[in-house]
C-alpha cells in the first residue's frame, strides 16, 4: 500500500514539474502586474517579457474602481494613466506627454479605463531615439523599467498610484 502511494506522489511531483515547462517560460509569455489602494485597482500588462530590437511594445495599463458604488466620479490630467520608460543599463528615457488640463471621468464599478504605452517623448538629458511613429514604440536592445502612475482624485482624496514592469529588448 505505501509503495502505491509512493509511485502515485512520484506520478502526480513528473507530472506537476512537466506543466511548469509548458509554452510559457516566463521568456516570451504575458505579464501581468496589479497593484490596489482604497476602492482602486491598477493593471499593466505586456504581450512578452523579451521583444525583438525591430518589434513594437505591446503594453497596456487599465485602472478599475472596485468599490461598492456603481460608479466613481474622477478628475485627471490627460492621459489618466501616463508612462515613463526607462532604460536600465543604458541612458534613454521616454515619458507620455501630459496635458495638465483638468478632465472629469465617471468609471463604472469593475470595468477597465485602459491607457496604451503611446506617444512618448524623450525627456531632458536622455539619448535620442526615433520616435518616428509614435503609435508603435520601437526599442533598441537593452532592458527597460515601464512604469505607469494613475494620478487622480476622488471624493476629496489624491491617488498617485504607481505600478512598474521590466522587460528586455534583443536583436
Amino acid at each position: 500500500m505505501l509503495k502505491k502511494i509512493f509511485i502515485g506522489g512520484l506520478i502526480l511531483l513528473t507530472m506537476a514539474a512537466c506543466s511548469e515547462t509548458g509554452s510559457n517560460d516566463g521568456s516570451h509569455g504575458l505579464i501581468n502586474e496589479s497593484v490596489s489602494e482604497g476602492e482602486f485597482k491598477l493593471e499593466m500588462d505586456s504581450s512578452k517579457e523579451i521583444y525583438k530590437d525591430d518589434e513594437p511594445i505591446d503594453i497596456s495599463a487599465s485602472l478599475v474602481y472596485v468599490g461598492e458604488k456603481s460608479t466613481a466620479t474622477i478628475l485627471h490630467a490627460k492621459p489618466l494613466m501616463p508612462f515613463v520608460v526607462e532604460q536600465i543599463d543604458g541612458d534613454i528615457k521616454l515619458e507620455t506627454s501630459v496635458a495638465l488640463a483638468e478632465v472629469k471621468s465617471e468609471l463604472k464599478k469593475d470595468e477597465r479605463v485602459r491607457g496604451q504605452l503611446s506617444n512618448l517623448t524623450v525627456s531632458n538629458g536622455s539619448t535620442e531615439i526615433d520616435l518616428e511613429n509614435n503609435d508603435e514604440i520601437i526599442l533598441p536592445e537593452g532592458e527597460y523599467e515601464i512604469t505607469v502612475v494613475a494620478t487622480f482624485k476622488y471624493d476629496d482624496v489624491d491617488y498617485e498610484i504607481p505600478l512598474t514592469i521590466q522587460i528586455k529588448i534583443e536583436s
